[in-house]
């Protein structure tokens, strides 16, 4: 009973918790997944219709370069997507002849090499910050954390991103915490405006909404629907799967 009601408050405590998601750690994998659209949406993976079930796919198979660039474990070369060991962005090598110039393009959690012009380092090697970008050009090559405020005269500084300025409802779906991109924290528009968004509140995400607004770390739990076609189920982080395993276990270990 104990372990119960701790367990109780341990999930009341997460839900209203601030929506933020670490990358590309918390990416789905592919084996997490219970919705057929999810799986279908989601990078390196296919789905059974022999088993019911989401199951992984080699970097090759992977086509088009925007897919394989958001996968922490593929980089696109130009030509086709192949596997990226290790997380080793300095293993990807730029070549104009193919297409590629640009790190981001092969892996988006990769940044150009200062002392190379044709070899990449992982974004988090980067000691890059908003305030450091001194020019539109590269406050815009980290715009996922950052935004260039214009200045009279034709000056501007580059300031960070918070929810408030995702002015849109299309907009408002996250961004980084820090130029780095390992984590993202989850926008949702509420009363006309972009707000941080709660763990409780990614929960009610739509089965269509769920994958994609959450950058692939949250999936929907079922592919079942009810009588009027709605789909039964809740919009669901990897992270909480790791977490119901762990509460489960120290259920049948008390």
């Amino acid at each position: 009973m104990i372990f119960i009601g701790l367990s109780l408050l341990i999930i009341a405590a997460y839900g209203a918790q601030n929506a933020i998601v670490n990358i590309p750690s918390d990416v789905c994998q592919c084996s997490q997944i219970s919705s057929q659209l999810d799986c279908t949406l989601a990078n390196r993976c296919q789905w059974s219709f022999q088993s019911s079930s989401c199951e992984s796919i080699n970097c090759s198979k992977v086509s088009d370069q925007y897919s394989c660039a958001l996968n922490s474990q593929c980089y696109w070369t130009g030509l086709a997507c192949t596997e990226l060991k290790h997380f080793n962005c300095g293993s990807i090598q730029l070549n104009a002849q193919n297409g590629l110039t640009s790190c981001q393009e092969a892996n988006i959690f990769c940044a150009p090499d200062p002392k190379s012009a044709t070899t990449c380092i992982t974004r988090s090697s980067t000691t890059v910050n908003c305030a450091s970008c001194t020019t539109s050009v590269e406050c815009v090559k980290n715009g996922l954390a950052c935004k260039w405020e214009s200045a009279t005269g034709g000056s501007g500084t580059c300031q960070p991103i918070g929810c408030p300025n995702l002015r849109t409802q299309e907009d408002c779906l996250y961004y980084a915490t820090t130029t780095a991109y390992k984590s993202l924290q989850l926008c949702t528009w509420q009363n006309g405006n972009c707000i941080p968004a709660t763990t409780a509140q990614v929960s009610k995400y739509s089965y269509n909404t769920c994958f994609l607004n959450t950058l692939g770390t949250y999936t929907f739990s079922s592919n079942n629907v009810d009588d009027q076609g709605n789909f039964k189920g809740y919009c669901m982080s990897c992270f909480d799967l790791l977490l119901s395993g762990l509460i489960v276990l120290g259920a049948l270990i008390i």
